[in-house]
């Protein structure tokens, strides 16, 4: 993976087909224009979310999201429970303190060795490997981003 990701420019059938006309084309524009990075993207976790991390080479089999710090390390935080919320907001147990991610931004549900990502009603959308979606199953090694903050969906065996 490289340490840092460009994603494509969204289609106009991409834009036209988001629920609700939820994603203006001015906030997609704008979206869009936003610098994003794997690396460092660890620092953008509150505290409790950082302390439960470790590096992945001592990982134990299990569903993981790998952020990279500030000096290109991996770090990874397990995906445990069945229904994980990702956001701003103090109750998501995935707390990422970017202005660019919604307080309730993104949900990953968990069920045997499926893993999906679903949309929680973000002003700024959830994107899979570069596409912007609703909702998502996620395999190993794809990057997600949320606002300007990228990570990467683990199953380690």
């Amino acid at each position: 993976m490289s340490a840092s990701s460009e994603t494509p420019p969204i289609s106009s059938a991409a834009k036209q087909q988001q629920s609700g006309g939820r994603f203006q084309s001015s906030e997609t524009v704008a979206l869009e224009s936003l610098p994003t990075s794997t690396v460092g993207a660890f620092e953008q976790l509150d505290y409790a979310c950082r302390s439960r991390a470790i590096p992945r080479a001592i990982a134990l089999p299990g569903h993981y999201i790998a952020f990279r710090d500030a000096g290109g390390a991996e770090q990874v935080v397990e995906v445990g429970d069945q229904l994980v919320h990702l956001g701003r907001s103090r109750n998501a147990e995935i707390r990422i303190e970017d202005v660019h991610v919604s307080r309730r931004h993104a949900i990953l549900t968990r069920r045997a060795d499926a893993v999906r990502v679903l949309d929680d009603g973000s002003s700024t959308g959830t994107f899979v490997n570069g596409r912007l979606v609703i909702a998502a199953n996620l395999a190993d090694g794809d990057v997600v981003r949320l606002g300007t903050v990228s990570f990467t969906y683990l199953l380690i065996r």
